[in-house]
């Protein structure tokens, strides 16, 4: 199965949220399967994020990223429509995602929000 980068992210950090909570052990397996096959996926986003970074980012003279007040990386103006259009690229592209499936009632105990609920949409059965 393909799915877009960002729902990758999303569900990891669904995940996060939900790692430590007693659930069903079906349903905790299952989630344990996912998140190891997007685990992959979410490392070639950060390195591929690096690369942009470490490419558009201000640089200070002895060649080190300049920081922003909030501790953010800091890009040139003329530089962040180009920086933006990569970010966005990166998050639309499509990933291969395990073959796993949830019945709604595997899901039913955990409490997701409605956005929750709507990123897991490619995995759920009826």
């Amino acid at each position: 199965m393909q799915i877009e980068m960002w729902r990758v992210l999303k569900i990891l950090e669904i995940y996060s949220k939900f790692r430590d909570l007693s659930i069903p052990a079906k349903t905790a397996y299952k989630f344990s399967r996912l998140c190891d096959g997007l685990r992959n996926a979410s490392t070639f986003y950060e390195e591929e994020m690096r690369k942009v970074i470490s490419q558009y980012g201000a640089k200070n003279e002895d060649g080190s990223l300049k920081t922003t007040k909030d501790g953010g990386i800091q890009i040139e103006p003329e530089l962040i429509k180009p920086v933006q259009e990569k970010f966005n690229e990166l998050s639309y592209c499509e990933v291969y995602a395990p073959e796993i499936q949830f019945s709604i009632d595997e899901l039913d105990g955990l409490g997701l929000s409605i956005g929750d609920f709507d990123i897991f949409l490619p995995f759920i059965t009826e």
